[in-house]
């Protein structure tokens, strides 16, 4: 018998594996399985970095990416909990070309029909090391 079968393509972190550990009998599939995040004005020195992004709507090569602009927390909304308290995000600015497009969503807000123009942040998976006073 398989419970929540799952294959990936990659080595899980040790905070994946860590999670799938402490969800127990109570398992891992539940709701989007993406933690909430709250965002802070973050101010830093550029970082000037050129990487080549592909997301599904194509590949941008030579993107270049700018000062970091948010820092954001995993937060724990109406009791629901924090999947993954490890898990931070540092969203900074990039410059790419120029373009519009729809996407319907679908979340806890309803369905929703979004026009999305112009990428203007890249948002990066980050560690906080520590909190300086």
């Amino acid at each position: 018998m398989f419970d929540e079968l799952e294959l990936y393509n990659r080595a899980l972190s040790a905070a994946e594996i860590q999670a799938i550990f402490d969800a127990g009998s109570a398992g891992k599939c539940k709701g989007t399985g993406l933690d909430h995040f709250k965002c802070y004005e973050a101010k830093g020195d550029p970082v000037n970095v050129t990487v080549d992004l592909e997301d599904q709507f194509g590949v941008e090569p030579g993107v270049l990416v700018k000062k970091p602009e948010l820092f954001c927390n995993p937060v724990d909304k109406n009791g629901e909990g924090i999947r993954n308290p490890a898990a931070h995000l540092t969203c900074y600015w990039i410059k790419e070309k120029d373009e519009t497009r729809t996407v319907r969503i679908e979340n806890q807000f309803g369905e929703q029909t979004l026009k999305v123009k112009n990428p203007e942040l890249l948002w990066v998976p980050s560690e906080k090391i520590e909190v300086i006073p």
